[in-house]
């Protein structure tokens, strides 16, 4: 009996979009089905003994599994409102590093840029569709 060959991805995950593949597993055709740790599932490959082999040697790149197939996993791109979430911890960084450790005031444009992030962070501007360029330098 051939082997059996299974990507492992987050349970749950939805199968009709990519998934990550967080790791591979080989049975021997004798073996009961692999159960996956919880929190993990264990999907079926349809994919021969060679095939197996090319995948497992050599550096391992991150892998998706797309409608079935396998193919180079390609990360999602953060939503804009993910995207302002993590502008607005480096501006408030930048601001507190440059302005507040010295107790100076926050230059104008400064404040305008925090609050631009600060409303398509908590969701009060929707018309936004692409973060604000940041001031270009420190002085504001």
């Amino acid at each position: 009996m051939s082997n059996k060959y299974y990507a492992v991805i987050k349970a749950g995950a939805d199968l009709t979009k990519p998934c990550l593949v967080m790791g591979w597993v080989a049975q021997d055709g004798t073996s009961t089905p692999y159960q996956a740790a919880p929190g993990f599932e264990a999907i079926p490959l349809e994919i021969s003994d060679e095939d197996w082999a090319m995948r497992t040697q050599g550096p391992q790149n991150p892998t998706q599994i797309n409608q079935g197939k396998l193919e180079p996993y390609v990360a999602p791109v953060p939503s804009l409102k993910e995207q302002a979430e993590t502008a607005l911890q480096r501006a408030r960084m930048t601001v507190y590093n440059e302005f507040g450790i010295l107790g100076e005031p926050t230059p104008a444009a400064w404040v305008t840029y925090l609050r631009s992030l600060m409303g398509i962070a908590n969701g009060t501007d929707t018309t936004t569709t692409a973060l604000p360029a940041a001031p270009s330098d420190t002085a504001g």
